[in-house]
């Protein structure tokens, strides 16, 4: 019969197993990142695409948002892509190397908290002669308040800035409360949540 007897505190093995993992994790997460961004990146575009808002503005209905909003045809495609374009522009990646008692941080961050970035954008307004539309800030923030007083949308085809209807005396206009959002709670957010799970599989497709 042969005995062994481990003369190393067990203590001491733990640690140079995790100092081991350790070394080996944060050259995989630091080599990955660039691949990371990039997988994320690609399917924001359908998270997005996906979400009701988003359908209703492409959509040629005269009810839809694209109508209410008096957004001419030809911008909204554009309108739409730049949306997109910086949402996954904004994704930030902060990794904090891990010790070797597995210590660190693995961080992916999408949006500031205040949409600045979409809500600078210059698609996100529809100009007329009495003035200015941020119609993205009422889709984000400004939720069902009302947008214009003592008028409201009339649905007609050929009609409108949109060629999809009219703004007609009385009533007042607010977006529909299907499709408002506020800052913690709009097209954006609901697109990118409940989304741990992929970042999970993209982690061991990494590690793998």
């Amino acid at each position: 019969m042969i005995s062994l007897k481990l003369i190393t505190p067990i203590s001491e093995i733990k640690d140079k197993i995790h100092e081991s993992l350790s070394i080996q994790m944060n050259k995989i997460l630091q080599s990955n990142q660039s691949f990371i961004t990039k997988e994320l990146q690609g399917s924001i575009n359908g998270w997005i695409l996906e979400q009701p808002e988003i359908i209703s503005l492409l959509s040629s209905n005269p009810n839809s948002l694209a109508g209410q909003f008096g957004i001419p045809s030809g911008m909204v495609n554009a309108a739409v892509e730049s949306i997109i374009y910086s949402i996954k522009n904004s994704i930030r990646v902060h990794f904090q190397p891990f010790d070797k008692k597995l210590k660190g941080s693995f961080n992916i961050n999408v949006q500031p908290d205040d949409f600045k970035d979409i809500l600078s954008l210059g698609t996100g307004h529809v100009n007329y002669k009495d003035g200015d539309l941020h119609w993205l800030d009422w889709l984000i923030t400004l939720g069902s308040s009302i947008i214009v007083a003592n008028y409201h949308y009339q649905p007609s085809g050929g009609r409108g800035r949109s060629g999809l209807g009219f703004m007609s005396v009385g009533k007042s206009f607010r977006v529909s409360p299907s499709f408002s959002g506020t800052i913690d709670d709009n097209f954006i957010t609901r697109a990118l949540r409940g989304r741990e799970s992929y970042i999970s599989s993209i982690l061991q497709k990494v590690f793998s």
